[in-house]
């Protein structure tokens, strides 16, 4: 049972207050409450010493190989150089720039990695050849000159500087060198020879451009090319002929007998030849009988009578530069051999001049007595 209101032994009950946070202020300036921060904390580092570096002041090294010191003009030296022929105590051996000098104001510059180079010398004479090594830092070394000594081989001449088309004349080939193996000639219309490797005299003749029948005229310029073991040589000069144009035919004639008609007075057919320009190169002679009965034979290199009864037959036995007459002087003749009977003869003489001229004539005569 509840006790009653009033009495002397009553309980009291009280709520404390709660815990909060401390709301303590700070006086600042004015009056002004503020929260209190740290002292900031200075830290203090000494710089960093930068490492030392020595300066690359060695120079690369190396050097070379030639594979003669002896060429002709025209050929070619083999420069050689392996990755252990050259380096630097610091760079790699493709970081290293190798330019050579060959003596005749060209140079070349070598490739990284590259072993070898082939150059040509063009003109006769001593060059001295280097190589310049240069780092990355700039520092460079010069190699030792080895020399190339260049020179034309041989002596060269023509008999004659001045011929007319198709005259023959001679080419000299002298103080050809030991080793020489094989020579060409190129004489200037498009023909080329191959030689021996020997001095020698050549006989030829220009008319014709090669495979044409177009004539050469002016000036024409023969070369010959040497080769030995090293190959071959620039085309060097031989000389230059002056080429004169022919434009005039050769004369022929046939001589006539004084008895014509009597067949002992061709024994022996005669006549006279001239050329105005080049001179006479060839004179054939075709001689034919004709019987009474009307059989036709020719004459044939072998100094034999042939029947023929077609001109294809005429052209196999007896003509086409095979019945060759003598020439001296002017003159031609040409001997015939028994067998001539009564009826006709016909003497076909034709010629040649050096450049190809051509002009024939004939003369035929009725043979009634011996």
């Amino acid at each position: 049972m509840a006790a009653p209101a009033g009495s002397g032994d009553s309980t009291s009950s009280r709520t404390a207050p709660a815990e909060g946070p401390d709301t303590t202020a700070v006086t600042t300036v004015e009056g002004q409450s503020a929260a209190t921060e740290p002292a900031p904390v200075v830290t203090t580092t000494e710089p960093a010493t930068p490492p030392t570096t020595t300066p690359d002041t060695v120079k690369p090294s190396g050097s070379f190989r030639l594979n003669t010191g002896a060429l002709w003009i025209g050929q070619k030296v083999v420069f050689s150089q392996n990755a252990n022929e050259y380096g630097d105590d610091v760079d790699a051996d493709t970081s290293i720039t190798r330019k050579i000098s060959w003596g005749d104001g060209t140079t070349t510059t070598l490739a990284a990695g590259a072993t070898g180079y082939t150059k040509q010398y063009t003109r006769a004479g001593r060059f001295n050849v280097t190589e310049t090594l240069t780092d990355r830092s700039g520092n460079s070394f010069t190699t030792a000159a080895k020399t190339v000594g260049v020179t034309v081989p041989g002596k060269y001449s023509l008999s004659r500087y001045t011929v007319y088309q198709g005259v023959p004349f001679y080419v000299k080939l002298n103080s050809i060198p030991a080793g020489t193996t094989k020579i060409k000639l190129n004489w200037g219309d498009g023909w080329v020879d191959d030689l021996s490797g020997k001095n020698q005299t050549l006989r030829g003749s220009i008319l014709y451009r090669k495979n044409t029948s177009s004539k050469i005229s002016g000036k024409v310029t023969l070369k010959v090319q040497l080769f030995n073991k090293y190959g071959a040589t620039s085309w060097i000069n031989v000389g230059t002929t002056n080429v004169l144009k022919d434009g005039w035919k050769p004369k022929v004639t046939v001589t006539k007998p004084k008895n014509a008609n009597r067949i002992s007075s061709w024994k022996t057919v005669k006549g006279t030849v001239s050329d105005k320009g080049s001179g006479v190169r060839f004179v054939g002679v075709t001689v034919v009988r004709i019987t009474t009965s009307g059989k036709y034979y020719c004459l044939t290199p072998k100094k034999k009578w042939k029947r023929y009864t077609t001109e294809a037959q005429l052209l196999k036995h007896c003509a086409n530069g095979k019945n060759v007459a003598k020439v001296s002087k002017g003159k031609w003749s040409l001997k015939v051999p028994a067998g001539v009977t009564k009826g006709k003869i016909v003497v076909l003489p034709w010629v040649y001049d050096y450049a190809n001229n051509y002009k024939d004539t004939y003369r035929e005569a009725k043979l009634t007595r011996k």
